[in-house]
């Protein structure tokens, strides 16, 4: 079938584009260095900054990439995001000092947009009822390349240097653009009811018992702000439990991963039960088995009781993004899910901008142990506020449709 064909590419070229742009986090502080900046505190600024102008950046064009997509398609800003990253991967190996180097991570945010128009493209081309599932795996996909570009990263960069990641980024995005472009087809089949384009309750999600979009786009804020408050501060809270300097960054470093393994085994498996059990019920039971774990993990006095907890952890997260983002899908005509995606996108790399600067703050004025509480209180009101905000959506396919 079409849809599962462009499915499959589409998880394989998410898997390629999240390894290569992961493959410069574990030498980024390192190379920061390079670029001039040698006083320790002001290389973890850097460190900060360079990131969070990629978010800011992203979270502010996303909406706009987002409103192309109705007028030129999904699979064509698919193609226009790769290659962004990858020209935008050679300037970045171009850079002189950290001005410049910030200046381009800021405009490969603003110009690429790759998780929006992948997600949209999914949306758009999967049946209704396959909806969960193919987001699911899409998130597999996207999580496995998280995990894996790293561990390649680094590798690369002991062996021959920092440079040769960067061309490698480059020919990698090059690839998947012309994977995308040579066996993706894209489709607008009789998969849905194209609702009246015209009409502005439909537009906004707000149709009688349909749930407008600022809703979920606060779901999503704050399940990704909680997800990113913890995350650095995990490997200073492994610290206070385990003493030994020698194999530090190797618990930390299995800690970390196991809530991706997790993930990733998770992803499909409650993808595939969203669309059967209906996918508000998913997001709340997945936000509170996340709450509750965060919770716990305030309680934890020994590495490996953490990283139980965190693969726990990390199956409950990956039913949070596939179940709300099939909400969305669910929301809008298939000609209308583009700019809705990239709306969504923007509530994504905003939670991804503040964080780290609230986790930091919050660890900063109270303690490390602090951000857990925290993230899980956050997660339990978001629980609530999806029970009395957020309807489940109407299926809009029918009977006869279901396999397009």
């Amino acid at each position: 079938m079409l849809w599962k064909k462009n499915l499959y590419v589409l998880c394989l070229t998410q898997f390629l584009v999240m390894s290569a742009m992961q493959l410069i986090m574990p030498f980024l502080p390192f190379y920061i260095e390079k670029l001039g900046v040698t006083e320790p505190g002001a290389v973890t600024v850097w460190t900060g900054i360079i990131a969070s102008a990629n978010f800011l950046a992203s979270a502010i064009m996303s909406p706009v990439w987002g409103n192309m997509t109705e007028r030129l398609g999904c699979k064509i800003m698919v193609l226009r995001s790769l290659v962004a990253l990858a020209v935008f991967a050679v300037f970045l190996s171009l850079a002189q000092n950290v001005y410049q180097f910030t200046a381009v991570r800021a405009l490969m945010g603003a110009f690429s947009g790759f998780n929006a128009a992948a997600i949209a493209l999914v949306a758009v081309n999967t049946p209704e009822q396959h909806l969960g599932y193919a987001l699911g795996l899409l998130q597999t996909a996207q999580v496995a390349g998280t995990i894996t570009g790293p561990l390649f990263g680094g590798l690369i960069a002991s062996l021959y240097g920092y440079h040769p990641v960067f061309y490698l980024i480059t020919l990698i995005n090059a690839l998947a653009a012309v994977m995308v472009y040579s066996l993706i087809r894209e489709s607008f089949g009789p998969g849905c009811t194209v609702r009246d384009m015209h009409n502005p309750a439909e537009e906004s999600g707000s149709s009688p018992g349909q749930t407008p979009l600022w809703v979920v786009f606060v779901v999503i804020f704050i399940a990704q702000l909680s997800v990113r408050i913890v995350e650095p501060m995990v490997p200073v809270f492994v610290k206070s439990l385990y003493r030994d300097e020698r194999f530090l960054s190797l618990i930390a470093g299995i800690i970390i991963a196991s809530t991706g393994v997790a993930n990733v085994l998770g992803a499909p498996v409650l993808g595939r039960r969203s669309d059967r059990a209906g996918y508000k019920l998913t997001l709340v039971l997945s936000l509170t088995g996340a709450g509750f774990l965060y919770l716990a993990q305030t309680l934890a006095g020994s590495p490996w009781q953490l990283g139980i907890l965190r693969f726990f952890l990390g199956f409950c997260m990956a039913g949070i993004f596939p179940a709300a983002n099939a909400i969305v899908g669910h929301l809008f005509p298939k000609e209308k899910r583009g700019k809705a995606y990239g709306i969504i996108s923007s509530a994504t790399f905003l939670g991804n901008f503040a964080g780290p600067l609230a986790g930091g703050l919050i660890a900063a004025r109270f303690s490390v142990h602090a951000v857990f509480p925290v993230t899980g209180a956050l997660l339990l009101i978001n629980a609530v506020w999806v029970v009395k905000s957020l309807a489940e959506p109407r299926k809009i396919f029918s009977p006869g449709q279901e396999e397009n």
